[in-house]
């Protein structure tokens, strides 16, 4: 941009857009964006206008939706990984192991906050400490289930892939 930024996208924003396509969450208003990112793009104008009036009660209702809606990205990214480290092998699997391990330790406090035993069984099972899933696959996906039904994360905004349901712990 103008402003030497990218258009593409970083961090939460760019993770939705990245993982839409394969979670059937991309936006219908804007092609090769992610619904969520409209929802967020809504909420952010709704904040300023809220700043503009005076409205304090609007602008907090916002910002509770919007901390409600931002982690979406980083789920779909997270479960994408898990499921790539399922299936890779060699050097591929290594960089598998280190994008589960970086994607979980980022979404790890939330689901604590929601269920300390499933982000324990997340966290051993994408851990460098040994072979990852030592439980399996699908009892990660069942883990992280658990863990993101506590959290106010809307399932239908996370959405589900082909090989993987993080709200209902299915794998295929």
């Amino acid at each position: 941009s103008a402003d030497g930024g990218s258009k593409e996208g970083k961090l939460l924003w760019g993770l939705a857009k990245q993982e839409c396509a394969a979670f059937n969450t991309c936006s219908d208003l804007i092609p090769g964006s992610a619904q969520v990112n409209d929802l967020i793009t809504s909420l952010l104008y709704t904040g300023r206008g809220a700043i503009l009036s005076g409205s304090c009660d609007v602008l907090r209702n916002s910002v509770r939706e919007m901390s409600r809606v931002l982690p979406v990205g980083l789920v779909q990214a997270s479960l994408s990984s898990l499921v790539d480290l399922s299936t890779s092998k060699g050097a591929n699997k290594e960089l598998a192991h280190v994008k589960a391990y970086i994607y979980a330790q980022a979404i790890l406090p939330l689901i604590a906050d929601s269920n300390r035993d499933a982000a324990r069984t997340i966290s051993d099972n994408v851990d460098f400490a040994g072979e990852p899933f030592k439980i399996g696959l699908r009892d990660v996906a069942v883990a992280y289930s658990i863990g993101l039904s506590g959290t106010g994360l809307d399932c239908s905004q996370i959405g589900s892939s082909d090989a993987i349901d993080g709200c209902t712990g299915s794998v295929s």
